[in-house]
């Protein structure tokens, strides 16, 4: 793992951990105590379903290499302290269900590519520093039940 030796954190075994197991489809780590950076290897997780790192002390930017992860339903990044705008590369997720990235420190503008995302139906956007948030971009999305913008 390339960042893993430069954080020192445990999120790089973890995230170690279920790269090397095919096996791996779900990554549920909820309330963990696990800090740093998700590192760029996280597109290596080809299996994961399931991703959650809710209520930890993760930093930094979302990885770009998020996106790669084609299998992804659930998606929990919230109460963290991520940095940085929601990489567009979310929207290459056609099979997420859950997106939370609530209370963190996220913001701009959000990315179009959220219209691509047609089987979310849970959508957690609020308690961070989002500007211009468009709901078209996510109102066509047939699917969705619960959308939660701010503040």
């Amino acid at each position: 793992m390339s960042n893993c030796t430069q954080q020192q954190t445990p999120v790089c075994t973890v995230v170690y951990e279920c790269v090397t197991d095919p096996n791996c489809t779900q990554f549920d780590h909820l309330a963990q105590h696990l800090g740093g950076m998700l590192p760029a290897d996280i597109s290596m997780m080809t299996n994961v379903e399931y991703f959650d790192v809710e209520l930890n002390k993760m930093t930094g930017v979302l990885p770009t290499e998020l996106g790669d992860l084609y299998k992804l339903q659930t998606l929990y990044l919230s109460r963290n302290e991520f940095t940085g705008t929601l990489p567009s590369e979310i929207g290459h997720l056609v099979s997420l269900e859950i997106l939370a990235v609530h209370h963190n420190r996220l913001h701009g503008e959000l990315p179009r590519s959220l219209g691509n995302l047609a089987a979310l139906y849970s959508l957690a956007l609020h308690s961070n520093f989002f500007f211009r948030i468009h709901t078209h971009y996510v109102g066509y999305v047939e699917r969705i039940r619960n959308v939660v913008l701010g503040p």
